[in-house]
């Protein structure tokens, strides 16, 4: 008689080491921005950590945000791992660059967020807009349902 077993190490691989669903939270600064996307087995969907705030290297404070719309962001997640990086391109008068990563590990997910922004003024003074890099975290949005 044959018998054929798979190793443990092989179903472990299998199975991914991390939850699916809706997950919230928010970046770790004042204001505490929130932070939302919806995890597949594959997919991170729907990201949306917008409203970054900026300082800017002519004193300036506003907020940016991703590019792009919220329904149509969506990353792979490789090994409970995912990244998001925009390059800045094009000369002056405007570019941007983003970079946001996140780790999943069963309930929840924590990562890093930076933003920068580089324009031009009427004047011609080329100012830099930057987030500096902030933490984020979050976990499943489990909904509680008590039955009777």
């Amino acid at each position: 008689m044959l018998l054929l077993l798979a190793p443990p190490a092989a179903l472990a691989a299998a199975k991914p080491t991390f939850e699916t669903g809706d997950f919230v939270g928010s970046v770790a600064v004042k204001g505490k921005p929130p932070v939302e996307f919806n995890v597949t087995k594959k997919r991170i969907k729907k990201l949306d950590i917008d409203s970054q705030r900026v300082r800017c290297s002519n004193d300036a404070v506003g907020s940016i945000n991703l590019p792009g719309t919220v329904e149509k962001r969506s990353l792979q997640i490789h090994k409970g791992r995912f990244t998001m990086k925009v390059t800045p391109t094009g000369p002056y008068p405007a570019q941007a660059g983003t970079r946001v990563t996140g780790k999943l590990k069963n309930s929840r997910a924590s990562g890093t967020v930076r933003m920068v922004f580089r324009h031009q003024t009427g004047t011609g003074e080329k100012v830099v807009c930057d987030s500096g890099t902030r933490k984020w975290s979050a976990k499943l949005d489990e909904i509680i349902v008590h039955l009777p």
